[in-house]
């Protein structure tokens, strides 16, 4: 994934050989899909940054491997209990912010396997019904914020400047992002071939 990836950061390589023989291909496409095609998961980015694609496919091996132990074959096997006990058991094991991570990532594989080449692989119920995976994950809010109000000289200033954005820059800066797209969409088509190309 190292092109993928800012150059201050690390290479990072995603690994299937753990994943069971079974799910191998489909958590393959899940994760060429996830880089590269949006889906709708709440609270989710539309396509993932390389790192968190990685421990995603984590999450879907160990998900893989529980579900070969307890007798089933295929995504599309896959009910509301097997997503309740594989939560419930991952539970004992991890805290509240993984196991979000977790939700998350069993809700998008779901959400992708509509493009899976295996029909038998894509899922046939919704995990969740898509409640937010923080609240599956039972995530409680620490409260209300108690930082305490910016005070008003401080605040005057900041809105001003604010203002000032909006009232003689914006064009010039909107201006500027359609530039920025439109070179990067140019730099796209270059490298990734007419057929593979997103539209954006």
């Amino acid at each position: 994934l190292a092109p993928l990836l800012a150059r201050r950061r690390r290479a990072e390589r995603l690994s299937f050989s753990g994943v069971p023989t079974g799910f191998r291909q489909p958590v393959k496409e899940f994760a060429w899909l996830a880089l590269r095609t949006p889906a709708t998961v709440p609270k989710a980015q539309a396509r993932l940054d390389p790192a968190t694609l990685n421990a995603e496919v984590g999450h879907l091996r160990r998900f893989a491997t529980w579900l070969t132990e307890v007798g089933v074959t295929n995504f599309g096997q896959v009910t509301q209990a097997h997503l309740d006990d594989f939560v419930l058991r991952r539970r004992q094991e991890i805290g509240p912010g993984t196991l979000r991570c977790l939700v998350r990532a069993l809700q998008r594989c779901a959400a992708y396997s509509a493009g899976f080449s295996e029909p038998a692989q894509r899922f046939r119920t919704v995990p969740w019904k898509g409640r937010p995976a923080n609240v599956v994950a039972g995530e409680r809010r620490r409260g209300e914020n108690t930082t305490l109000r910016v005070p008003e000289d401080v605040m005057a200033p900041v809105l001003r400047v604010a203002l000032l954005y909006v009232e003689q820059f914006a064009n010039d800066i909107v201006a500027a992002q359609r530039e920025a797209r439109a070179l990067a969409t140019k730099d796209q088509a270059r490298s990734v071939p007419r057929d593979e190309q997103l539209r954006l």
